[in-house]
């Protein structure tokens, strides 16, 4: 099996539990990979609400059955395969400051409104197939796709009341607060600001 951890993961007791479970018995042929949803701890908080989570990745599949999406930004494994969710988490430490996390999302901001420029960036070979009856990965995708059809800056704003009242992101107090702001207003208007500017340029 290959394993996708970055260096600011951290797998749960309840996920190191499962996977001994899990290795200790025969898997079943048919499973290509994992999937697992990751907890997300900002400002030493977990920001449980807002659509947040769950929130599946790919982090672990057979040899040969996985690769990385052809993308320069906000990348997934690819699984070839059937795949099983695991019950158990990652968590994800998203940073050690604010400044370290608005100076990692201005050049993500860059990267995502070049993505935008490039043809066939959502269903391109090599990337996630959007699928409204696919796993949940998949499914998570056609929600960006439906997103990316909205007109910019109309978007960002709409994306926010979403995650912040009716998906309850207000429940994640003052850091819930400062996070689906940020990651979730701020960020997605910054990239769309970075198309209309590229726009105006080209």
């Amino acid at each position: 099996m290959d394993m996708n951890l970055d260096a600011d993961h951290r797998i749960s007791e309840e996920l190191r539990v499962e996977l001994i479970e899990i290795f200790s018995a025969n898997i079943d042929s048919d499973i290509k990979g994992f999937l697992s949803s990751r907890k997300t701890i900002f400002m030493n908080r977990w920001i449980k609400h807002g659509g947040h989570y769950p929130v599946y990745h790919a982090f672990m599949f057979r040899k040969g059955f996985g690769y990385c999406e052809d993308k320069i930004y906000d990348q997934h494994f690819v699984v070839n395969g059937k795949v099983k969710i695991l019950n158990g988490d990652i968590i994800d430490i998203i940073t050690d400051s604010l400044s370290t996390f608005t100076l990692r999302h201005n050049l993500w901001s860059d990267l995502e409104a070049i993505e935008a420029f490039k043809k066939n960036t959502q269903e391109g070979t090599g990337t996630i197939s959007p699928k409204l009856s696919g796993h949940p990965i998949e499914k998570r995708r056609l929600l960006k796709k439906f997103y990316l059809k909205l007109p910019l800056f109309v978007r960002p704003i709409l994306y926010f009341l979403y995650r912040y009242f009716i998906r309850f992101g207000f429940l994640d107090g003052k850091e819930g607060l400062i996070f689906h702001f940020l990651q979730g207003f701020w960020f997605r208007f910054l990239i769309d600001a970075k198309i209309y500017e590229i726009k105006k340029i080209s």
